[in-house]
């Protein structure tokens, strides 16, 4: 990715763009902006026709315009060291059967190389991109054009697989699995906390054990959401299915997740206004 310096955005030329409400008939001969406003232009194969993409759906250009003021972001930083996971992901994998489960799954280099996850913080830049956003493309826009994130970086930066082999749409539980899940909400009641699940699964059954380390794993190393401590029950049911050596499809999850956190950012940012802090918690590795 290159930060964009111009104060302008240059045309972008891009041919794959359908007729669109977004993208409205502009006339070849149009006049140029002034030099205090940025201006983004799509063309098409005829270059007598361009659309221009609506200013309203990336907040950095309605705050170059002077229409709306920078909105204060607070970033929760989910991914990165934790404390204990080191020496979990060491007794656990010690497990010879465990690890063939999570090779299976596909998921064992990535488990193994978030034990090595910084988390690097540069928050000026952090919130330069972000704010470059656009909701209606999923794409961030620069000077240079536009860049986003692809499944093959997802799989070459954090080790999540591509494909898999159920729908993660469609996954049902044994009833041994159900007990599981059960015990794994009981304990949830007791602390909701991450740190909490590091140091409390020592003396409780492998299945449950092991649905609690890939849970830990999920919630803080791939899927990061507000609260970022905290243990989400909604991966209960995906973590069972992994410690089973059930493979699914990281990646697009994964980036799926990624484009709704930016576009609720877009969403909250563009309703609170100015005088409130928007809390956004970004996987910031992966940006």
């Amino acid at each position: 990715m290159q930060r964009a310096l111009d104060s302008e955005c240059a045309p972008l030329i891009n041919p794959w763009y359908d007729i669109h409400p977004h993208f409205p008939n502009v006339p070849g001969d149009y006049l140029q902006p002034a030099p205090s406003r940025v201006w983004l232009a799509l063309y098409w194969r005829n270059t007598d026709v361009s659309w221009a993409l609506l200013a309203s759906s990336i907040s950095d250009l309605i705050i170059r315009q002077g229409t709306s003021l920078p909105m204060p972001i607070h970033f929760e930083f989910g991914s990165g060291t934790a404390l204990g996971w080191r020496e979990w992901v060491d007794k656990e994998l010690s497990d010879t059967g465990f690890r063939g489960l999570l090779q299976r799954a596909d998921v064992l280099k990535a488990i193994v190389s978030s034990c090595c996850l910084s988390n690097f913080r540069d928050l000026f830049n952090l919130r330069h991109l972000v704010r470059r956003w656009c909701t209606t493309t999923h794409t961030f826009f620069f000077s240079c054009g536009k860049v986003t994130m692809t499944l093959e970086d997802v799989a070459n930066q954090l080790l999540l697989p591509i494909l898999g082999d159920v729908d993660p749409t469609a996954l049902e539980l044994s009833l041994e699995e159900e007990v599981v899940e059960a015990k794994l909400k009981r304990k949830m009641s007791g602390s909701a906390k991450l740190s909490f699940w590091v140091s409390s699964f020592s003396k409780i059954s492998t299945a449950t054990r092991r649905a609690a380390f890939i849970t830990f794993w999920l919630c803080k190393f791939v899927f990061s959401s507000h609260p970022h401590y905290a243990v989400k029950h909604l991966y209960f049911q995906l973590a069972i299915k992994i410690s089973a050596r059930i493979s699914l499809p990281w990646a697009p999850m994964f980036l799926g997740h990624l484009y709704l956190q930016l576009d609720i950012l877009r969403s909250d940012e563009s309703q609170a206004g100015s005088c409130h802090i928007v809390t956004f918690s970004v996987h910031s590795t992966i940006l």
